[in-house]
This record gives C-alpha cells, structure tokens and sequence, in this order.
C-alpha cells in the first residue's frame, strides 16, 4: 500500500523557474508540471504572459506563484529565494533560465550591456543557487536540483554575441564546480539548446537551412527540452553534465 505521506510529498514537490514565461524557459515549466511540480515563476515585465502561463499550470492542477522583479537588482537577487520559499515551503528544483539575447561584438558591447549580461548570467544563478543550497539544507531535503540553462556556443567561439556568450559560458563552468561542492543532496545540471526557435536574428526559413549542416540535419524542438528536464529529474546519479539539445550543433 502507498504511503500517503510520500503521495503527498509527491503531489507538492515545487520548483522556482527564472526567466519561464516565454521560448525554452515556459517549456521548461510546461515539462515541470507535467511531471507533477507545483511552479514559483520569476517575471520581470511580462505580467500578461506570466498570468496566462499561471492559467495553464492552475488548469494543468498544479499550483503557480508569481514574483515580479528585476534579476540584475542586486537586492532582488538576495531576497528572490526567500519570497519564493514563503510562497512554496516545498520546492526542491531551482532552474536559472532567465536570459538576454543582444547582438554586439567586442568593439560594440558597451559597459551597460556587459553588466547586465553579468548580472542575470552569472551574479543571479550563482546567488539564487547558494541561497537555494542553504534553504533546502536546513530543511534536510536530498535529490534537489539546480538547472542551468546555458547555449550550444558555449564550447565554441563567437564574438557576434561577446557578453552573452561569456556569460553564458561562465554560467556553464560554474554547473561543474556547484556540483562537485553541493553534492550529494543537490545536483547540478545543465540544458545548452541549440537553434530550437527563430529569433530576432534568424527567421525559421533560416533556421531550417542552418540546421542542415548539422550531424542530425534536423532542427531540435520544445518537446526535446522537455525530455531533457524529464532525463535530470529523472536520473539520480547525474550530476555535474550539460545535456545539449542541439542536433550536433556544438561539435561543428
């Protein structure tokens, strides 16, 4: 017979998501409910969304909070976690999703955009995940996880994007060094998607023809994002890796 305590421990496991209204961030919350977590969404300016998403997850039956703020405000930063904990005592995965997406090269990048970039790459994850290791330390909890979302360029070279790329690429040596120091309670993982959606830089015409050269030839999707949360969740013993939803992309 099912221990009902477990049952119910299983039917409130909680996650706080970053950046997880629109693009590979809402997938992540969409694969998050459908493996029965309850949702704290981080939203800066887009409430709309936030509310609609907050309407789907509520309609999914999971629980969805929403906290409103600036993730490069430091003192934002310092007091995201303890807003999210009071909302949901039971959160166990933290995923650091939140990102901005500026074309400029090194000449063009102005000391603003390299802040903000550091601000919401690097400084934000790096405190949301200490903050994150403390709170489920005092509350005993084991198997929790910590999801970075990174890029598939993170192990190349491109000066078009030099702040987010340097940033994002600091986010992705940090998922190592976090898990080997929060281990063995918390995992550390990390998601690098490929050319999964059109941006303001390549249409979807563009976007199918790019991923032609690729070792699988053929453009990921949401759905493998999902997957890809469902593996980290699902599989205890990973720690430390970066799953790249790509199609080969990064070993061009």
């Amino acid at each position: 017979m099912e221990n009902p305590e477990v049952a119910t421990l299983e039917r409130h496991r909680a996650a706080l998501v970053t950046g997880g209204v629109r693009r590979v961030g809402r997938a992540i919350v969409e694969s998050l409910v459908e493996q029965g977590y309850d949702i704290v969404l981080q939203v800066h300016s887009s409430m709309d969304e936030a509310r609609a998403l907050q309407e789907y997850v509520r309609f999914k039956g999971r629980a969805c909070e929403i906290i409103q703020g600036d993730l490069t405000d430091a003192v934002f930063q310092q007091t995201l976690m303890e807003q999210a904990f009071r909302l949901n005592e039971n959160i166990s995965v933290l995923v650091n999703a939140a990102s901005v997406f500026e074309k400029a090269d090194f000449k063009a990048t102005s000391e603003d955009l390299l802040r903000k970039n550091i601000e919401l790459h690097m400084v934000a994850p790096f405190i949301l995940s200490q903050h994150f290791a403390a709170k489920v330390t005092a509350s005993e909890a084991e198997n929790s996880l910590i999801i970075h979302v990174t890029d598939t360029y993170v192990v190349r070279q491109t000066p078009a994007y030099f702040a987010y790329l340097l940033t994002k690429k600091g986010l992705q040596e940090s998922t190592g060094m976090m898990a080997r120091e929060l281990g063995p309670g918390i995992r550390v993982n990390a998601i690098a998607p490929g050319l999964v959606l059109p941006s303001d830089y390549r249409n979807e015409a563009a976007l199918f023809d790019k991923t032609k050269e690729f070792p699988l030839a053929r453009q990921p999707s949401l759905d493998e994002i999902k997957k890809a949360v469902r593996l980290l969740i699902d599989h205890e013993y990973i720690t430390g890796q970066c799953i790249f939803v790509d199609s080969g992309q990064h070993l061009m």
